[in-house]
């Protein structure tokens, strides 16, 4: 009884008088989360991202303004890092209002990547694919002229100057005379209204030839490949008949950095159970190849994949498969060979500037809309590339609408207010007192796939998770590891 009587005590608010910095004099404390980190350190992050790791206590010493309990360095810091305030001066909170608005400048913009399934075709089975792929033959299942071309114009009337279309499948390549048809168009469609057009050609590179590649040359096509590691991986992740995935891949990628160049040949892996054991080799395979970073990517808990076991992993399996990529990676760069894990990348943007990636995942307000838009071949409209992988299992809560839409009909469409709740992880519960509220996103997508509710339940999230498990191997590396921080820095200097 005496115990449950102490709890409803410690558990009451205090008067409000101890809540009131404005009034106070000393130190005012600005919005900041934190956590412990292994080595009982406090890592504590203010509102835009600063960050500061802090001897144990000071979260304590802030909370009842014991400052004479910290060192004058401490106190300094955390005055540098927009934790603590000393000034009535409006100033400072008007600099931290613009840092704010700063991390969250991509909530101001229009969605500047526009996919285009040109086909459903494939000559690939892979073990992991998302969406229902059809077999060469099947010209159906192609863009029409006319669907296209009406998706192209809604492409070029959305807001943003600077756009990238990017053409996906199937395997887009069995469709090269689309892509042409479709590049030739919007090339003449945007001089007209002074748009600047990036293209990208997804591909497994199988249909891959000289005169393709002298194309993409020709119209600055990028080139994005799959590669899933080794031979053995590759041509098990990626079937084909006469199992030879990754032999095309090698011959494909050769071509390619010969007649585009290397720097617009780009690869992307998928993690399977298969690859679990393998991230080394994986990124070996990648070193092999030159390429100066890998992705190691996860599967998405979308579409057809999720009925495949080669596709269902435990989110602590993937942890340790990237925990063991990671610090590979970084012994690579301690023995002075520039390589680097792009999701951690991505982090580290947002971790150490004041800026952040346009990376849908993890943004905050969603980069739904803002960020992505999908045009699938038979002409509806999804709000990202995972909207797509649900409607295969005929979930069309993503979807927007169809080419033969306004932009105005589109966007009154009832899905986008509740996105707009769902997807400012600020506001929702378990993330607005995370400590990593500001370095993450809020995915309604995957929260709406995985637990049947856009909002989500965070304690039960693989996406919580995840994100949870690798910032905190971040920020334990930057703690226990004093090399870690300057070579992290170093990958957001060469981007």
């Amino acid at each position: 009884m005496e115990i449950n009587a102490l709890r409803k005590e410690f558990r009451k608010f205090q008067n409000l008088h101890f809540y009131d910095d404005l009034n106070s004099t000393g130190i005012k404390l600005l919005p900041f989360n934190f956590k412990r980190l292994n080595s009982g350190k406090e890592l504590i992050i203010s509102m835009v991202g600063d960050y500061l790791i802090a001897p144990y206590g000071t979260v304590e010493d802030l909370v009842n303004k014991n400052t004479s309990k910290l060192s004058e360095d401490l106190y300094y810091d955390l005055l540098s890092n927009h934790i603590i305030s000393d000034s009535d001066n409006i100033k400072s909170l008007e600099l931290l209002a613009n840092r704010y608005r700063a991390k969250k400048t991509n909530a101001f913009n229009f969605a500047q990547l526009h996919i285009f399934v040109i086909t459903l075709r494939c000559d690939h089975t892979c073990q992991y694919c998302q969406v229902s792929r059809v077999s060469q033959n099947k010209e159906k299942f192609d863009f029409s002229h006319l669907n296209l071309y009406k998706g192209i114009n809604l492409m070029l009337a959305s807001p943003e100057d600077d756009i990238t279309m990017e053409f996906q499948g199937g395997e887009a390549l069995l469709a090269f005379d689309l892509i042409k048809d479709a590049i030739a168009y919007t090339k003449e469609e945007a001089k007209k209204i002074n748009k600047r057009i990036n293209y990208v050609i997804c591909t497994n590179l199988a249909p891959i030839n000289s005169e393709i590649l002298e194309f993409c040359k020709l119209e600055n096509v990028l080139v994005s490949c799959s590669l899933d590691g080794h031979e053995e991986l590759h041509n098990e992740n990626r079937k084909r008949p006469g199992r030879n995935s990754y032999s095309l891949v090698e011959k494909g990628l050769n071509l390619s950095f010969e007649i585009v160049g290397r720097e617009n040949v780009s690869a992307l892996m998928t993690t399977t159970t298969l690859s679990l054991e393998h991230p080394i080799k994986i990124i070996d395979e990648y070193r092999k190849f030159g390429f100066k970073s890998v992705f190691l990517r996860p599967i998405s808990p979308y579409g057809f994949a999720t009925k495949n076991k080669n596709s269902n992993y435990q989110t602590n399996e993937f942890i340790k498969f990237y925990s063991e990529g990671l610090d590979y990676i970084l012994e690579l760069n301690r023995n002075g060979e520039y390589f680097k894990e792009t999701y951690t990348s991505i982090l580290l943007k947002k971790i150490l500037t004041a800026y952040s990636e346009n990376y849908v995942d993890l943004m905050s307000p969603s980069g739904l809309i803002n960020s992505v838009i999908v045009y699938d071949y038979d002409g509806k409209i999804f709000l990202s590339d995972e909207s797509r992988m649900l409607a295969q299992m005929k979930d069309f809560t993503f979807q927007i609408g169809t080419v033969n839409d306004s932009w105005e009909t589109l966007l009154a469409n009832p899905v986008i207010e509740k996105i707009g709740d769902a997807g400012i992880n600020d506001c929702l519960a378990g993330c607005s007192t995370c400590a990593y509220n500001v370095y993450c996103g809020a995915d309604p997508v995957v929260h709406h796939a995985t637990q049947g509710d856009m909002y989500g339940f965070r304690p039960d999230s693989s996406f919580c998770q995840r994100n949870m498990s690798v910032l905190d191997i971040i920020f334990n590396k930057i703690d226990e590891e004093p090399d870690t921080l300057e070579i992290f820095k170093s990958w957001v200097n060469n981007e």
